[in-house]
């Protein structure tokens, strides 16, 4: 963690006639360079979810990079150096097992205390597909020889993805926890409307609230400053409804509030991120 240069640490013992890969080591120091890289090997490959994108990662490490110790990890190919790969490895801050405190490693944007987290979900790994499995398990291999550590987590990864992992790690165990994303892609692709997208129990509670106010009217945020002014609108309501609860609310974090208002900033002026409502 203290290094200034990359430094190498594997090479994929595959076959002579398939391509190899090489796992580089990048400290938290080399940022700068690592997110430059990201971005183009994001650009290159393509956008593949936006927990491994570049942007959602410059956000979380500028709000987190200076309470989570991180490094990064680079794949290359041997043959050519071409970057085929890249992620971030952290180290886990206030982590617990029930009542105990332990040491943890996360692969991807997460390690942040419970209290403060960004609950990162549909997590993967920026690598070009063809090398996937190969990255995979370099990282598992990186992971194995990190001593110290009681586990490491790949958090809010798809079940999908996770058995990539679990090949190179029989001991790796799955825990599942429920998505509250929304599929506006589905709803698009399906002709529906939101609601049709709902289980029937939340379809009843959503049109019961909406007939309460049925003088409602709802703005789409159109631009950046719009769409700040909306979210501004909805961080006081959720503070005001948490805080009359006895509850501290997300918001109370100064992390958590820098995080979302970085990605939003990021976000809306590429057309990446849904417009904040105005209701």
């Amino acid at each position: 963690m203290t290094a200034t240069t990359q430094t190498p640490l594997k090479t994929n013992t595959a076959s002579p006639a398939a391509q190899k890969l090489s796992l580089g080591m990048r400290p938290s120091t080399d940022r700068a360079e690592v997110l430059q890289l990201w971005t183009e090997l994001e650009q290159r490959i393509g956008h593949l979810g936006l927990p491994c994108s570049a942007d959602w990662t410059e956000a979380w490490l500028n709000a987190y990079g200076d309470l989570v110790p991180h490094c990064f990890l680079l794949a290359r190919n041997s043959e050519t150096s071409a970057l085929q790969g890249i992620c971030l490895i952290c180290e886990g801050v206030g982590q617990k097992d029930g009542p105990l405190n332990i040491k943890t490693l996360h692969v991807g944007p997460s390690g942040e205390p419970e209290t403060e987290s960004v609950c990162v979900e549909y997590n993967r790994l920026l690598v070009a597909p063809e090398f996937e499995g190969e990255f995979t398990k370099l990282i598992v291999e990186y992971l194995q020889s990190r001593s110290g550590f009681d586990q490491w987590n790949i958090d809010g990864i798809a079940t999908a993805k996770l058995a990539a992992f679990h090949q190179h790690e029989s001991d790796l165990k799955l825990r599942i926890e429920p998505a509250y994303g929304f599929d506006f892609a589905k709803a698009k692709a399906e002709k529906t409307n939101v609601l049709t997208q709902f289980k029937s129990a939340t379809r009843r509670k959503i049109k019961r609230s909406m007939d309460a106010w049925d003088d409602l009217s709802v703005e789409w945020a159109g631009t950046l400053n719009e769409a700040v002014d909306a979210f501004s609108e909805m961080v006081d309501l959720h503070q005001a409804r948490w805080t009359s609860a006895g509850e501290p609310g997300s918001y109370s974090s100064k992390r958590f509030t820098a995080f979302h208002e970085e990605l939003l900033s990021k976000l809306v002026p590429q057309g990446l991120c849904p417009s904040s409502i105005r209701l």
